[in-house]
């Protein structure tokens, strides 16, 4: 999997074969710096490249898209632990580990 973090607060979490995309979520993302926590919407989903525009709810809320009107019962964040040039790892609002390396840009 593949996320990019935008300056614009957009984020994007993708899985790829190669260069190719596969499946991608795509959202907004808030910073708390106080809490060193990102808090994250997923709002759309592109399906080999391709954009899907009206999903219906109850697929959405399997996606782990945002569905509008519905209150979430643990805003999906993480908790940044531990953080330098290299690496990132933080615990998710649901408790799991995430770990994210940095790619050289080729």
């Amino acid at each position: 999997a593949i996320q990019t973090f935008g300056d614009d607060d957009t984020i994007t979490n993708g899985i790829f074969a190669g260069p190719l995309p596969l499946f991608k979520l795509k959202g907004t993302y808030k910073w708390l710096a106080f809490r060193s926590r990102l808090e994250f919407d997923f709002n759309d989903v592109e399906a080999f490249g391709v954009y899907t525009p009206e999903l219906p709810d109850p697929l959405k809320s399997i996606l782990g898209l945002k569905v509008e009107g519905k209150e979430y019962n643990k805003q999906p964040a993480f908790n940044f632990i531990a953080v330098d040039d290299k690496v990132l790892v933080a615990r998710g609002a649901g408790g799991g580990v995430a770990l994210w390396v940095r790619e050289d840009e080729a």
